[in-house]
């Protein structure tokens, strides 16, 4: 009843007879002490599949507020924000840092993402994630823009988000983006890009409720791609990709050429521009990951992204090197 007012897309959420509010939005500023209490009161959200899948829900706290000229803001009565802030966890203690390094990468390989950037709150560094599911018009007035991610899409409970645990496959995805997109071959190339750039970091946390679909009175296209994370830095979690290539779950390290061309083509990828998606994405996270690191503190798990890969582009028969 607290937060869920302002929820992902434009629902609102409310207790019953009641209605959204549709008076004047309010806002209360947060100092920086104000909003590391409530920081540190946020409870993680978990579940026994999550304690050895990486969830973001269970791994990190989470705040959605209004930030304007480098000032944050709590929302009073529902009113609508523009920002999610996220902490790291003891469990998780450089999981902003990891998150931040490959949401840029994705940036940097040409992906669509959300603004993201660090800021030190104390002692802590948190990420500051700029809502795509919210617009702001000339009068600097917010609006919700409705967004569904592919479970929602499919009709599926979030405890099945996995496909190792029944559920949506790459091709799954797919097939329903080319029914509900406006520009289906560009999204459907879009998704083939976002799976070959998580298994190439090591992101075994890309299941279907980390892509969306987003709304708009122009039409309804793929979402900007969020919650990227280098979760093979994390050597409790799993190995075997959400959404498995090859339809097997197996490691990483089993991966090959033929079964991760094999699952593009399941999702419609045509023979030719599966290998050309390869080629580029590669090319473009080895120049990426040349780079130095900035902040300096990336550079730890710069390193370790960079291993995975060179190691996955290997498995691939793709010399990063000579990628482009």
């Amino acid at each position: 009843q607290a937060l869920g007012r302002d929820c992902a897309g434009a629902l609102s959420l409310v207790s019953p007879g009641a209605h959204p509010p549709t008076g004047e939005r309010r806002y209360t500023r947060l100092s920086d002490a104000e909003l590391s209490r409530r920081l540190r009161g946020t409870t993680p959200i978990s579940s026994p599949q999550e304690r050895w899948s990486l969830s973001l829900a269970g791994a990190q706290g989470k705040m959605a507020l209004l930030m304007r000229e480098g000032n944050f803001f709590m929302p009073q009565n529902g009113a609508p924000t523009n920002c999610i802030i996220k902490t790291a966890s003891e469990d998780y203690p450089d999981i902003v840092l990891n998150e931040y390094q490959c949401m840029r990468l994705a940036a940097q390989v040409g992906l669509p993402t959300p603004a993201v950037s660090l800021r030190q709150l104390g002692s802590e560094a948190i990420l500051v994630v700029r809502r795509y599911d919210r617009e702001a018009g000339k009068d600097g007035e917010i609006s919700r823009l409705h967004q569904e991610d592919f479970c929602q899409l499919l009709g599926l409970s979030h405890e099945t988000k996995y496909e190792f645990f029944g559920g949506p496959s790459l091709a799954d995805c797919a097939a329903v983006l080319r029914e509900v997109s406006s520009l289906p071959i560009v999204d459907t190339d879009l998704l083939a890009q976002w799976y070959t750039f998580n298994l190439l970091i090591g992101n075994m946390d890309a299941h279907a409720k980390n892509i969306s679909v987003l709304h708009t009175a122009s039409g309804t296209r793929l979402a900007p791609f969020y919650d990227l994370v280098h979760t093979l830095s994390y050597s409790h979690l799993r190995r075997e990709p959400a959404m498995l290539f090859g339809g097997e779950a197996l490691p990483v390290e089993s991966l090959t050429r033929e079964a991760w061309s094999d699952t593009l083509r399941r999702a419609g990828i045509a023979a030719g521009r599966v290998e050309k998606i390869g080629r580029l994405v590669t090319a473009a996270l080895i120049r990426a990951l040349k780079e130095p690191a900035e902040p300096a503190a990336l550079s730890p798990i710069r390193a370790s992204i960079r291993r995975a890969v060179l190691q996955t582009a290997a498995r691939l028969r793709f010399d990063g090197e000579k990628a482009d």
